[in-house]
């Protein structure tokens, strides 16, 4: 079912206010470097590092699981507000275990691996608990993640932003790190309703639906950052945005199965 441009960006709307209301911790103005991994992507660090990264993401989990039983949306909402900091800080210590090989690359690495056993594992048991209109939904969310995560990768591997531009690069970096937590939290989400065959009502769903859909800002946020550095002016966001942009995110939104980059398909 094709999704109208004005339903998709105002989704995205309310998902920025409401994160923005949740959000109670400083998210650190800096390069993005926050990840998505699993505990099977553990084994890219050494074991110190690693247990630490399994350790975390069982927490993590136990968070993501007491969301996933809410009932109603308003529980939801409100345990997620109570929870989101808890699951920002862990993200972040995941994130800085990665960070102490130093090597970017097996950052992408294990990012883009997760992603993949997540989509696979959402295609292929999702539908039972959603149907079929959400798991698409989910899975052009995780599409979107992985373009950003390799799109952040870009960035390391780029001199840094000009002096001029510090301010808004820390603050796209900031804006980032935040939009791709929070989608991250609601795919979790996901994950963990299919896992554990955790039924859920209507209105949670939508509301996990939303959360997710903000890998579209945080993919956007990326790319104004590649921008900077490359004296290119990119897409912006939101209300700038023209006729022509709207229709194209449209479409992408529609046939992202049909639009899978040649990178996956040989990965």
């Amino acid at each position: 079912m094709r999704r109208s441009v004005g339903v998709l960006y105002a989704a995205l709307e309310t998902g920025i206010e409401l994160m923005a209301e949740t959000l109670q911790c400083d998210v650190e103005h800096r390069t993005p470097d926050v990840v998505y991994v699993r505990p099977q992507q553990a084994k890219f660090l050494h074991s110190g590092p690693a247990k630490i990264v399994r350790t975390a993401l069982i927490e993590i989990d136990a968070i993501v699981a007491q969301l996933a039983q809410c009932a109603t949306r308003v529980e939801f909402v409100a345990l997620r507000e109570k929870l989101h900091n808890d699951y920002v800080n862990l993200s972040y210590i995941i994130a800085n275990s990665f960070s102490m090989s130093g090597d970017h690359s097996v950052r992408q690495q294990a990012v883009n691996q997760a992603i993949k056993n997540v989509e696979q594992f959402i295609q292929a048991e999702g539908v039972t608990a959603f149907g079929a209109e959400p798991v698409r939904e989910a899975l052009f969310c995780f599409d979107t993640l992985r373009r950003a995560y390799r799109l952040v990768y870009v960035i390391h591997g780029k001199v840094a932003a000009p002096a001029s531009a510090k301010d808004k690069d820390r603050a796209l970096a900031a804006s980032f790190n935040s939009t791709a937590l929070w989608s991250q939290l609601h795919l979790d989400c996901m994950r963990v309703v299919v896992a554990r065959k955790v039924g859920v009502s209507q209105d949670v769903l939508d509301e996990i639906l939303a959360g997710s859909r903000l890998a579209v800002m945080a993919y956007s946020y990326v790319r104004q950052g590649i921008a900077l550095r490359t004296e290119r002016e990119w897409l912006p966001t939101n209300e700038a945005l023209d006729d022509e942009d709207r229709k194209l995110l449209a479409e992408s939104f529609s046939d992202y199965v049909e639009s899978e980059s040649a990178a996956d398909a040989e990965s």
